[in-house]
């Protein structure tokens, strides 16, 4: 629904306000987080928009930045206002968004962060498989 909303044009506060006012009424424990990034390939530089979500991780050439979210899920209280993050991007940069169970699984924030500043991204399949024997690792 918010990509919908997003796709006819409607404005992030129009978008947010709709949600939410959709998920209200539902009950206390009806509420869903929200992680999106918009990418604008002719200024070079991306937008994160984030409500009650797990870290995203923008990965440059050499560092990777940590973004974070500040803001409550969507459904859980009247007037809500999305963390918007605005980065430049460049060339060979690798934005990565993943759920909390991804993030969590690592246990600490630093190690994670260290984990996807030394991945390989040459196959997208070889990199989840890489994510998952590090959290099978972890795990143990």
């Amino acid at each position: 629904l918010v990509r919908s909303m997003f796709v006819a044009g409607l404005d992030l506060d129009l978008v947010v306000e709709s949600i939410n006012k959709l998920l209200l009424p539902v009950g206390l424990d009806n509420f869903s987080t929200l992680d999106a990034c918009v990418i604008d390939l002719n200024l070079m530089n991306c937008s994160f928009i984030k409500l009650g979500s797990s870290v995203s991780i923008l990965k440059h050439k050499m560092t990777s930045e940590i973004i974070e979210c500040k803001s409550l899920p969507i459904g859980i209280v009247q007037n809500i206002r999305p963390t918007i993050i605005n980065k430049k991007i460049f060339e060979g940069d690798t934005i990565f968004l993943a759920s909390d169970g991804v993030v969590d699984a690592f246990g600490d924030m630093e190690r994670y962060k260290c984990f996807i500043n030394d991945a390989k991204f040459s196959n997208l399949q070889k990199f989840t498989d890489d994510i998952i024997e590090e959290i099978k690792e972890i795990s143990k």
